[in-house]
């Protein structure tokens, strides 16, 4: 189970509801640390795939589109970053990569809208990360939380 803790004169957006915090904490709980559960979907730091749309009885995390299949990491940065690689995606086509810290803040985006569709290696850094950006890497993205969820739609 992932514990938080807010220190006395943390940023207001640290300190959302406990209902969405809840959510995302559970969530990802769910998803990736509870081996036994029945939504349990891999390893922190594994791509996972969904090749079908989500439905009432998938009740770990609310979709944001019911029609939309998706993909996410459990992202856990507290011994390392991670690095995303995205392809180039043709003109026209939209996708997406939303990173939500344990506030459910969502700190960054790649994808269409963000970044454009060219392709790019995205470093995914913890709060106590202190490295400077390695050669090759489009950008770095640093998340105030040690866990993240990052979720894909194309």
């Amino acid at each position: 189970m992932i514990s938080i803790l807010w220190k006395r004169g943390q940023s207001p957006r640290k300190r959302r509801s406990t209902a969405f915090r809840s959510s995302t904490i559970t969530g990802c709980s769910t998803y990736f640390a509870d081996k036994g559960g029945p939504e349990f979907k891999a390893d922190w730091n594994t791509l996972v795939n969904n090749a079908r749309v989500y439905t009432p009885d998938d009740k770990a995390i609310q979709t944001p589109n019911s029609d939309t299949p998706y993909s996410y990491v459990g992202a856990d940065l507290r011994a390392e970053p991670l690095v995303f690689t995205v392809p180039k995606v043709e003109n026209g086509r939209y996708y997406s990569l939303q990173f939500i810290d344990l506030y459910t803040f969502n700190f960054a985006y790649v994808g269409s809208r963000a970044t454009g569709n060219g392709e790019g290696h995205y470093l995914l850094a913890g709060p106590g990360w202190k490295g400077k950006k390695p050669e090759g890497i489009t950008s770095v993205i640093t998340c105030e939380t040690e866990f993240a969820f990052v979720l894909y739609r194309t």
